[in-house]
């Protein structure tokens, strides 16, 4: 499925005559840019206030989203993108279709240099462009692909970072080569994990590991939560909130 969206991009407020005039005396890039400006507003020809730019998306089903970005997009668009939609089924070009100039985002903008205004003068645009470009291209490419390719998880509560599963984790996880890593608990096995400790077992050599979950989640048989029995509930740490307490025997040491 292909759809697309034209958008109007504003510049910023344009320089004046006075200011090209002054300009123009320059001997580099910026005086011709400058001086091609004069001649046009010679002409009679009004200076452009605005840039054309047209999102596109192409959408495979449900498996992958394409996003084609024309110009010189930087970098903050895929990063956003990929933390508001579902980064592993997206897909994003720039150089798309067009290449007005270079796009800033709202924090590059913000800095200036070379890819927040500076290159305009390389692409024969008379200004910079006006705060709110970035929502208004994020907005569009949100409307033609939200309804499928929301993301698996909250970017809210995760930084804009990717969840791990578990096995993922525990095998970033490095030690010195006497140590070992095992895997206790997780979700979807124990609802809702908050803490762990260990101590020794009355009457044996093994150890025991106590494993703290909230009791709003602790809602399976004794028998279906991860072959341990649960003690009553008590309160522990946070006031006003109910634990329930889990714990489970491992092999000595």
């Amino acid at each position: 499925m292909a759809a697309s969206r034209s958008l109007e991009l504003p510049l910023d407020t344009l320089p004046t005559r006075a200011q090209w005039e002054e300009r123009a005396k320059r001997t580099d890039a910026i005086g011709y840019h400058a001086r091609v400006q004069l001649a046009r507003l010679d002409r009679g020809e009004t200076l452009r206030s605005k840039i054309d730019y047209t999102i596109q998306t192409w959408a495979f089903g449900d498996s992958l989203a394409m996003v084609f970005l024309p110009g010189e997009v930087v970098v903050d668009y895929g990063l956003r993108l990929k933390r508001e939609l579902d980064g592993q089924r997206l897909w994003i070009n720039a150089y798309a279709n067009d290449a007005p100039c270079y796009i800033p985002s709202e924090r590059v903008l913000k800095e200036g240099g070379y890819e927040g205004g500076g290159a305009m003068v390389y692409y024969d645009v008379p200004a910079p462009f006006k705060p709110g470009l970035e929502q208004q291209i994020i907005a569009a490419v949100h409307e033609q692909l939200d309804g499928r390719f929301k993301p698996s998880f909250d970017p809210q509560r995760s930084g804009g970072a990717r969840p791990l599963s578990p096995q993922q984790s525990l095998a970033a996880i490095r030690t010195k080569s006497d140590l070992a890593v095992e895997l206790v608990a997780a979700e979807p096995l124990v609802g809702s994990p908050v803490a762990l400790d260990w101590g020794p077992m009355a009457g044996s050599g093994s150890r025991r590991c106590l494993i703290t979950r909230l009791a709003a989640t602790a809602t399976t048989s004794p028998a279906a939560a991860f072959g341990c029995w649960r003690t009553p509930t008590a309160t522990a740490g946070m006031t006003g909130r109910r634990f329930s307490s889990i714990t489970s025997h491992f092999r000595p040491g």
